[in-house]
């Protein structure tokens, strides 16, 4: 039997997104020049389709900038918000979801996402975003991308797309704490094997240098 983090999932419950909160739109009405100017005093941040692609949390240090207008009515980003990659080149990043966790400044999203708002109060941004970044999740969510030289995601899909969560906030929380506890774990040891692997190839590049180049010498056999 498939268990939970403190027992069988028997009692999860099923959900539709859309039974849990709602989608809004990206930007819309932009042209290229609108962002990353420099200098404009109506720059406003702005979540780029990177940010969401690499991430499981949306990086605030990976954000543009966007001209947005005092009369202009975009949606703003909120905290626990869960964002959606709605169009792609490929199947891989289609409905690839990120999750804000930080308060941040008046910042806007890629016109190629959505973003999910949960308004439902026994529910856990984190835990949702894990849950949909798993394998059987992932999957089924592919299998709703269309198309040939762009992928699209269509709301509706995305809206309907069922998930089953714990019962309570609670037991939710529980679970995206170990998995992030967990998984920051794993990412340090591949960031000190990253650093070791740089080391001992710029280690392999001084040692072919200095010996070709006569600064080590090195003892000579003869048969």
């Amino acid at each position: 039997m498939t268990k939970g983090l403190n027992g069988d999932v028997s009692s999860w419950v099923r959900f539709r997104l859309k039974d849990l909160g709602y989608l809004y739109s990206g930007l819309s009405g932009k042209s290229g020049d609108d962002f990353n100017q420099d200098d404009n005093p109506n720059n406003k941040g702005f979540i780029p389709f990177t940010n969401i692609a690499i991430n499981t949390y949306l990086d605030k240090k990976q954000l543009g900038t966007v001209v947005i207008e005092d009369n202009e009515k975009q949606n703003q980003v909120k905290k626990n918000d869960i964002f959606f990659l709605m169009s792609s080149e490929g199947y891989e990043d289609i409905g690839k979801s990120a999750v804000l966790i930080e308060d941040l400044k008046e910042t806007y999203l890629n016109s190629f996402c959505k973003g999910f708002r949960l308004t439902n109060k026994n529910s856990d941004a984190s835990f949702i975003n894990y849950l949909l970044l798993s394998d059987i999740y992932r999957q089924q969510m592919l299998v709703e991308g269309k198309g040939f030289t762009r992928i699209n995601l269509k709301m509706e899909k995305v809206n309907n797309f069922s998930i089953l969560i714990p019962p309570t906030k609670k037991e939710q929380q529980q679970i995206a704490a170990y998995l992030e506890a967990k998984t920051n774990t794993i990412n340090n040891i591949v960031n000190n094997i990253e650093t070791q692997i740089t080391t001992l190839k710029e280690l392999r590049k001084t040692l072919i240098n200095e010996v070709v180049t006569g600064k080590v010498k090195v003892a000579t056999y003869s048969q």
